[in-house]
């Protein structure tokens, strides 16, 4: 089992912050070029690891996680981020909120139930047309399928090795249209259990770092 060092910062701003946590992240990203953990860029093109930090707008509130080294990233905005600069206007931050702890992460002898509290990206374009072709069971195997790769892709970037099998089991799913850099894509909300233990809003699947894919235990 792995403990690992998370954090959770909230922004309460003065103004009603748009519901979208891609835009956020430019914000805090464009005032933070110099720091590719806020952004996942470099000059010669994107990271592909587990992003250390992410961006979620959540109960009107921007609230940005830390994983491992990126506790301190947030450490650090909390200290200078007093206004967020979203479509072209600026939202005055009036409350900050800081929460730094240590969560278990890594197989378990029994299941978990979670939830996912944004939009689970499990599909690309190729295995979406795999989908759409099976059945109605077939589908539940295959995102379970997914959601352990998923769980092994971020366990490779947080530096755990997972010592057993990955046992996965769907609860419900519900699809829903969802909007990623500008296109149209289908995301997952809804239920599962698994072996595993994991952090409190740690995102699975595509694009975590815009807020998709969050957990939340039940």
């Amino acid at each position: 089992m792995l403990k690992c060092l998370t954090s959770e910062l909230r922004l309460e701003t003065a103004t009603h912050l748009p519901e979208v946590p891609e835009k956020l992240r430019g914000s805090i990203a464009s005032q933070n070029l110099e720091e590719d953990r806020f952004h996942q860029h470099s000059d010669s093109g994107l990271f592909y690891r587990y992003p250390r930090i992410h961006y979620h707008v959540l109960n009107g509130l921007a609230t940005v996680t830390g994983w491992l080294e990126g506790v301190e990233m947030t450490k650090r905005l909390f200290q200078q981020t007093s206004s967020l600069q979203i479509e072209n206007r600026s939202h005055k931050v009036i409350r900050k909120e800081l929460k730094i702890t240590e969560q278990d992460y890594g197989l378990t002898t029994e299941k978990i139930r979670y939830m996912f509290i944004s939009p689970w990206l499990a599909l690309n374009s190729g295995n979406y047309r795999k989908y759409q072709g099976y059945s109605k069971t077939l589908k539940k195997e295959f995102l379970e399928k997914i959601l352990i790769g998923n769980l092994l892709s971020v366990s490779k970037g947080l530096n755990y090795t997972v010592p057993g099998r990955i046992n996965v089991s769907i609860i419900y799913l519900r699809p829903r249209k969802c909007i990623l850099k500008g296109t149209p894509v289908i995301g997952f909300t809804g239920a599962f259990e698994v072996n595993f233990a994991l952090p409190n809003l740690l995102g699975l699947g595509k694009s975590v770092s815009r807020g998709f894919g969050a957990v939340k235990k039940i």
